[in-house]
């Protein structure tokens, strides 16, 4: 499915003529005529890229910045402002905005920012979906198997989660086969990678609260 944009503009002329620009490109577009009328319609600003007049009426562009920054909605914006300053830009910067443009926009610049806008919120997607890969792996993890996991990610050698787990070293050793073979992987990196990665989505141990070790 083709990408969503949203243009917030209150000139209705430069609405439109964004419009034709980027629906052009192949993006799927919806218009607004204020971040009021965005913001009235909660699952629009829930995800996509947005191309944002800085000088709304209102709410202006860089205040609906800091609420879709402070909601953590995954959002990307593209700014264009007639009068724009650089403190102005590093401040839209600064709170998550992907680039920041005078108009009139030309449109080749305009649709390469929206790429980049677009391309940035994928590499977090990817990110994402990868995480959830991996605590979907871990889950498969037996108790013993996720408390070896939790004391390999904190830097212990086998032989010290071992002892902190209250079993040999010969069977800390065959767990750790194991899980790595349960996991596809061959080293400690990756395992580490995998865990923190996994992190918001799945917990596991906390090894100082595990076994033996205080």
């Amino acid at each position: 499915m083709a990408e969503q944009v949203f243009v917030i503009d209150d000139d209705d002329a430069i609405r439109e003529t964004l419009k034709v620009i980027v629906a052009g490109a192949g993006y799927r577009v919806r218009c607004f005529s204020s971040a009021e009328r965005f913001l009235d319609e909660p699952r629009a600003a829930q995800r996509g890229c947005a191309i944002v007049d800085m000088n709304l009426p209102g709410i202006s562009g860089l205040e609906l910045q800091k609420r879709i920054s402070s909601a953590g909605l995954d959002l990307r914006t593209v700014f264009l402002t007639g009068y724009g300053t650089i403190a102005l830009a590093v401040e839209a910067m600064r709170l998550g905005a992907t680039s920041f443009l005078m108009k009139p926009a030309e449109p080749d610049r305009l649709l390469g920012e929206l790429e980049q806008c677009v391309g940035s919120r994928s590499t977090r997607d990817e990110r994402r979906e990868q995480a959830i890969a991996y605590a979907q792996q871990l889950r498969c993890l037996t108790p013993r198997e996720a408390e070896v996991v939790s004391g390999l990610v904190v830097g212990l050698s086998t032989r010290h989660v071992a002892s902190a787990l209250g079993i040999s070293k010969r069977t800390a050793e065959s767990h750790r086969a194991n899980l790595m073979e349960k996991l596809g992987i061959r080293s400690v990196a990756t395992l580490t990678r995998m865990a923190l990665l996994a992190r918001p989505y799945h917990s596991l141990p906390v090894f100082r609260e595990v076994g033996r070790c205080s």
